[in-house]
């Protein structure tokens, strides 16, 4: 299973535990380089995540955008995906 699948399904599942929140998992651009992977507005807090494979790094400019997020108030975390699902969420 992909990045991208296991994205979309830790995102659904958020999305049912928590049917308020505002969940939005951003599309991949063929121009421009995506901050994160995801963002989640739920009971007042803001949180921004990348998802990778286990083993994968932040980019730069992710790492970069996660921070900000971070500073102005917001979660930032990045989600590790290993071959039976989250390996770990590292809260940045």
């Amino acid at each position: 299973m992909s990045e991208r699948d296991r994205a979309g399904r830790y995102l659904i599942k958020f999305q049912k535990e928590h049917p308020k929140a505002f969940v939005y998992n951003i599309p991949d651009s063929p121009v421009g380089r995506k901050p994160f992977d995801a963002l989640i507005f739920d009971v007042g807090v803001f949180t921004a995540i990348e998802f990778k494979m286990e083993g994968g790094k932040l980019k730069p400019h992710q790492k970069d955008a996660l921070m900000r997020v971070r500073e102005n108030g917001g979660v930032a975390k990045a989600v590790y995906f290993g071959t039976r699902g989250i390996s770990k969420e590292v809260v940045l």
